[in-house]
C-alpha cells in the first residue's frame, strides 16, 4: 500500500478518514478518475446520512392553575370561573423541524399535534383550535373537572 498524507492506496482502492457529521446531517462523497490522455470518468458519487438516534427530553407538564404546585390539589379559589390552564414546555427546535407531541388527557385518546397543524397569529405566537403555541410552549384549557375528580 501507498500513503500520501491522510490517503492511503491499495489494490485500486483509496481510503481515508473524515469527521463524522453530526445527527440527522449528511456526507457526501464524489470523485472521477482522469487517466493520462487526460479523459476523465464520469462522476461516482455515495451519501450517507447519519441516524438521529437522540431523543428530546421529557416535557414539562404544568397545571398553570395550581397556586401550590405539587400538591396535586386544585380548589375552586385556584379555578376560579374558568376552565384549567395547562401548559406543555417541549423543545421547539426539534417540534418546528417536522417533530410531534402526544398529549393524553385523564386517559382520554392521544392527541397528536405537530408544528404543521398551527397557523400564525401574526404575535409570535401560533394557534390550532384550543392550543396556542410559542417558544416551546403549548398552552390550552380543559374544562375544570367535578369536585374530586382529576385532571
Amino acid at each position: 500500500s501507498f500513503t500520501f498524507g491522510n490517503y492511503t492506496y491499495a489494490n485500486g482502492v483509496i481510503s481515508w478518514t473524515e469527521t463524522a457529521p453530526a445527527e440527522g446531517d449528511s456526507i457526501t462523497v464524489t470523485a472521477t478518475q482522469t487517466d493520462k490522455a487526460d479523459n476523465t470518468s464520469a462522476q461516482g458519487s455515495d451519501t450517507a446520512k447519519v441516524a438521529d438516534e437522540t431523543a428530546p427530553n421529557a416535557p414539562t407538564v404544568l397545571i398553570v392553575d395550581d397556586g401550590n404546585p405539587g400538591d396535586g390539589l386544585l380548589t375552586q379559589a385556584e379555578i376560579g370561573a374558568d376552565d384549567v390552564q395547562l401548559q406543555v414546555t417541549i423543545d421547539g427546535t426539534d417540534f418546528e423541524a417536522g417533530g410531534y407531541v402526544t398529549l393524553t388527557i385523564n386517559g382520554g385518546a392521544d392527541i397528536q399535534l405537530s408544528f404543521a397543524d398551527f397557523t400564525d397569529a401574526g404575535n409570535g405566537s401560533f394557534t390550532f383550535g384550543n392550543y396556542t403555541y410559542a417558544n416551546g410552549v403549548i398552552s390550552w384549557t380543559e374544562t375544570a373537572p367535578a369536585e374530586g375528580d382529576s385532571i
